[in-house]
């Protein structure tokens, strides 16, 4: 029936449709009688009897479709045919020649559409039933039963307008890829088989089902002239690239490399201002043949290019334990041209290039040596499909450096490598910094220890190979290095991160870091100290100065209760920087760099700590919602207590105990404390520096404008200062 019904419908469409519609509706009417009554064995030899008819039902109704003539064909195909088919397929229990039957019919059914070629305004209107009912067999599959060709259905569907909506596409492509990529790993389907066979048929099984998948978001890809598809595509497998099994991360980069292969090659990765041409075949010759093949993967290429011949796609496996049941058709036809489309657009970066990237790159340092091989792979597309969406220069370049990733030899490789990650880097949009951080640093916490350093080498050489463009986003990724800081176990490198960060861009990471909350917590106390033990230390240091120095030159000094609020904004500042002077003081590891730095750094502490004079207490919100709820205020006694203690700790490194101890006992801290003991603690001060041997030309030089400032405070230190200098000279007869 299969065979001759459907060649009778070339030239009497009609009739032979109507008379199978209606053997179809009395057969349907008749089985649900018969099916409720009599013995429960005949119940069941009645059920396999009535799936058999169903199946061959389903069959002939897709074969008329292709036999039907082009014209007849679309007025009837909606409700008559398809319709038939899936009201035939609805059944409690589904044997696997029912699948089968279905899925065949379903495709049959959707090329004959195709080849009617010039469909015009025509949408299938069970497109979105159909999809789901296939989708929900692939998610009721065990992971050792799985009827193959779905995936083929599904392409031939999404051919067919109307098109699906962005929210149905990512469900159909969530659903197909935890159908193919959450299959137990090669070893467990070995040892869960009973022979061996079985198992090599399992893996062969699994194995086209993923070629399949990978064709089947191919041609979405196509459909989808925008690149809301693309991104629905790596947003889902993404929740695979990242997953804890090895052995699913190796699927889903072997999907992402033909997925990204595909774009690099057939789609130019230019949209094309004409919408796209279905591929459409021009003729089937119906050859139909059935048979069972165990052990083997019955399979076609996949279609050719334009104006190839090529063999419609089909083949129907399943496997349930050891046992195969295959049924296949082939048809032959061509291509027509079509307009290769795809997501991007020349001039156009793509938005999630940075976040991709990242990901890819942690997993170029994974423990298989075939996912390390595929995200290189995956790399070397994604880095041509970005030469050729933005102008980049080195586009031959970049060619030549993925060529040498196939290199036989460990050193060429491992150079390439190299190359390739720093021609990756460069082309990093600066807007998508952040993205491609956050995706190596959230890939961290999944690496094993020995292969941080691989995954960090990715960090390091973004942030030198992107030095200049990454000025504007400075701030935002010593946030997200911050932030990644309190939950990492990493921390000598993401300190080298900061590091390099700061020798290029010194002004804004200090000024982000200044940012952080008055009260310093452990992470930002412990980026300062790094910072102060690096080669860096000295440059910091004079930046802080020079900041110190600016701060509050048109606010304090005035008593305007309209300048209220701008003295305490000005004096937190002051104080947060004189922190972060105190602990990069406390880091320094060379007391003479510090010796040439103090006629510059002691004048700025002992202004500020004139300036505070009087001060009993400095009010200051939080600066987390933690510390807010905890205290919503807070009041820091004596504020010129802090820099006093900075002074201290600066004289520390620079003169001797035995001079700090002279400080301590003479009571000089106290007295500088104290407003009215402030002088004498100025002038005592003051002798132990010329004893020492700190007083320099330098430092006179940045006391001597004090004299004649309009800051009380200030000209009362500077004459104290003064004075135990004259006092001195006159004693000693040194007029210097």
């Amino acid at each position: 029936m299969i065979s001759v019904v459907p060649h009778a419908a070339k030239s009497h469409f009609h009739l032979v449709l109507g008379t199978v519609t209606m053997f179809s509706a009395a057969f349907t009417r008749d089985w649900s009688y018969q099916a409720s009554t009599g013995w429960k064995v005949r119940r069941r030899q009645k059920m396999g009897r009535a799936q058999t008819v169903r199946a061959a039902l389903m069959r002939t109704y897709s074969g008329i479709a292709l036999h039907a003539p082009k014209e007849q064909l679309l007025a009837c195909v909606d409700k008559e045919i398809m319709g038939n088919i899936l009201q035939l397929s609805r059944d409690k229990q589904r044997d696997l020649q029912l699948k089968l039957a279905l899925v065949q019919s379903i495709t049959e059914v959707s090329c004959a559409i195709q080849a009617v070629g010039d469909c015009g305004s025509f949408e299938l209107s069970l497109k979105q039933e159909a999809t789901r009912t296939l989708l929900d067999w692939i998610k009721g599959e065990p992971w050792d039963s799985l009827v193959y060709g779905v995936f083929q259905a599904l392409e031939e569907l999404s051919k067919l307008r109307p098109p699906l909506s962005r929210k149905e596409n990512r469900n159909l492509l969530a659903a197909c890829c935890q159908s193919v990529l959450s299959h137990p790993s090669e070893e467990r389907m070995k040892k869960g088989r009973k022979s061996v066979r079985a198992a090599v048929n399992m893996q062969l099984l699994h194995r086209r089902g993923m070629e399949d998948l990978g064709h089947l978001i191919e041609t979405l890809l196509e459909a989808e002239a925008t690149s809301a598809c693309f991104d629905d595509v790596v947003h889902v497998l993404k929740g695979w690239l990242t997953s804890a099994k090895a052995w699913e991360r190796e699927r889903a980069l072997r999907l992402c490399a033909h997925v990204l292969g595909a774009c690099k090659e057939r789609f130019e990765l230019m949209v094309s201002r004409d919408p796209p041409r279905a591929l459409v075949p021009h003729s089937h010759h119906s050859r139909p043949w059935q048979g069972a093949l165990p052990g083997w993967v019955l399979g076609f290429g996949a279609p050719g290019i334009t104006g190839q011949p090529f063999r419609l796609p089909f083949c129907l496996v399943a496997a349930q334990g050891a046992g195969w049941a295959v049924e296949a058709s082939g048809r032959w036809g061509c291509l027509q041209p079509f307009s290769c489309c795809c997501p991007l657009q020349r001039g156009c970066p793509y938005k999630q290039f940075g976040s991709l990237v990242g990901l890819l790159g942690s997993l170029t340092s994974d423990c298989l040596a075939t996912c390390r091989q595929r995200a290189w792979v995956c790399l070397g597309y994604l880095l041509q499909m970005q030469a050729k969406t933005t102008e980049v220069p080195q586009a031959d370049e970049i060619r030549c450096l993925c060529e040498e990733l196939n290199s036989p030899d460990t050193e060429t490789l491992a150079e390439a490598c190299t190359n390739v990650t720093k021609a990756v880097c460069r082309c990093i949009p600066a807007a998508q910094a952040v993205d491609f951080l956050t995706a190596v640093l959230d890939s961290l916490l999944r690496v094993v220890p020995p292969r941080a350093r691989a995954v960090w080498k990715w960090v390091f050489i973004f942030l030198v190979e992107c030095r200049k463009e990454i000025l504007q986003e400075v701030p935002k990724i010593l946030n997200t290095l911050y932030t990644y800081m309190q939950q990492s176990t990493h921390r000598p490198f993401l300190l080298r991160a900061v590091f390099l960060l700061t020798h290029f861009h010194q002004e804004p990471v200090i000024s982000s870091l200044l940012q952080k909350s008055l009260l310093m917590d452990g992470d930002t106390v412990e980026l300062w100290r790094s910072l102060g033990r690096s080669i860096l230390r000295i440059r910091i240091l004079r930046c802080l100065v020079e900041k110190l120095n600016r701060a509050g030159n048109d606010r304090l000094g005035t008593d305007s209760s309209t300048c209220e609020w701008h003295n305490r904004q000005t004096a937190l500042e002051t104080v947060t920087i004189t922190r972060a002077i105190s602990e990069v003081v406390l880091a320094l590891r060379s007391t003479e760099e510090l010796r040439q730095l103090l006629p510059h750094l002691l004048p700025s502490l002992l202004r500020w700590a004139s300036e505070m004079l009087g001060r009993e207490r400095l009010l200051f919100l939080m600066g987390s919602w933690r510390q807010l709820f905890l205290e919503c205020q807070m009041h820091v006694e004596k504020p010129c207590r802090i820099f006093l203690s900075a002074i201290q700790l600066v004289l520390g490194k620079c003169m001797a105990q035995k001079w700090m101890r002279l400080l301590v006992n003479q009571g000089v801290w106290a007295r500088l404390e104290d407003p009215l003991a402030h002088p004498e603690g100025v002038c005592l001060l003051s002798s132990v520096l010329l004893h020492t041997g700190l007083v320099s030309p330098c430092l006179v030089k940045n006391l001597l404008p004090w004299l004649d400032s309009c800051s009380v405070k200030l000209r009362v230190t500077a004459t104290a200062f003064f004075a135990e200098i004259s006092r001195d000279c006159r004693t000693t007869g040194n007029s210097e």
